[in-house]
């Protein structure tokens, strides 16, 4: 071969060795990924509580497959709505298991008690202090509030009030909706400010949905009387109107960020105004959380995910599919 050709090939043959190595280094430290050769079955009806053997620390549950056929909380516990089959997955110390589900046709006399799975995983190779990472967390009390819903309308007559998080969301999920958030408000803001605002607005079919109280959970009873008032004044100008929870926060993360919101208080300030709003729509975003698992940025506000995932829910309840 001439000097020259050989002299061409070798900065190639440099490059190609770089980019081989780089991409060593990147499978290298992507996450592993485990399928545990483990199968179990149920019965539609059944609930069933998965558990990985020798692991005692809380661990998030979620479906890989087969939205439709089960339902799973972020405790582990499943239960089987359709025949067919799913996939289950569990995160522990970096390692991602998968596990099969085979969901059998229910049958006429079939126990309704719930029995324990244990699912035994290689873990013998895990040395050192297991971490849970941020997906782990102690899950927040429920508020054990339905959602309930109104008339429905398109996303573009969808009128969105709330304070940072509905910020937050809006950069995320873009849509439609029109949005009117301000970072740090509360009661006194939907009073003086919004309600001014909406007053200007045509709300005529069109859905009004608040999502506030975080930053002042202990004004219960302005809330209360504000809302009830604002609704009144909506329902007569041809709106329906919504109340969305106040969704949980990671109490273990808040610290390191300068909050300090309790859950409990979450779920009390949601109850009452709940339970007190007759002619709203309730959408329980808060439940639906606990129910399936979220992550924090900084123990009050959400990645894109999850606010993707609120946004689906209020999208389910609020606007024609």
């Amino acid at each position: 071969m001439p000097k020259r050709e050989r002299a061409s090939i070798l900065p190639r043959i440099g490059i190609i060795f770089c980019v081989s190595i780089s991409l060593c280094l990147i499978l290298a430290i992507r996450p592993k990924a485990a399928t545990a050769n483990i199968r179990f079955s149920m019965r539609v009806g059944q609930t069933v509580r998965l558990q990985l053997k020798d692991v005692d620390e809380s661990l998030i549950w979620r479906i890989a497959s087969g939205t439709k056929r089960v339902k799973l909380k972020q405790n582990g516990l499943l239960t089987a709505k359709r025949s067919g089959r799913a996939v289950i997955k569990v995160a522990y110390n970096g390692v991602t298991y998968r596990f099969r589900v085979t969901i059998r046709p229910k049958k006429r006399s079939q126990s309704v008690a719930v029995r324990d799975i244990m699912l035994r995983v290689p873990l013998a190779g895990i040395t050192g202090t297991p971490s849970l990472g941020p997906e782990v967390y102690t899950a927040p009390p429920r508020a054990d509030l339905a959602t309930t819903s109104g008339k429905k309308v398109t996303e573009d007559n969808v009128i969105m009030i709330g304070d940072s998080r509905f910020e937050g969301m809006h950069k995320q999920v873009g849509g439609s909706a029109t949005w009117i958030c301000s970072v740090g408000e509360g009661i006194y803001w939907l009073r003086d400010s919004v309600i001014p605002q909406l007053d200007s607005m045509d709300v005529k079919k069109k859905a009004v949905v608040i999502n506030l109280g975080i930053n002042d959970l202990t004004e219960t009873n302005e809330y209360l009387s504000v809302l009830k008032t604002l609704g009144k004044r909506l329902r007569k100008r041809g709106a329906t109107v919504y109340f969305m929870t106040v969704n949980p926060v990671d109490e273990a993360v808040e610290p390191s960020y300068g909050y300090s919101v309790q859950n409990q208080t979450v779920v009390d300030f949601n109850r009452t105004i709940a339970n007190a709003l007759n002619g709203f729509g309730i959408i329980d975003t808060y439940d639906y959380l606990v129910d399936h698992a979220f992550t924090t940025t900084d123990g009050v506000h959400y990645p894109g995910e999850v606010y993707q995932m609120i946004y689906s829910v209020m999208r389910a309840a609020v606007c024609k599919s």
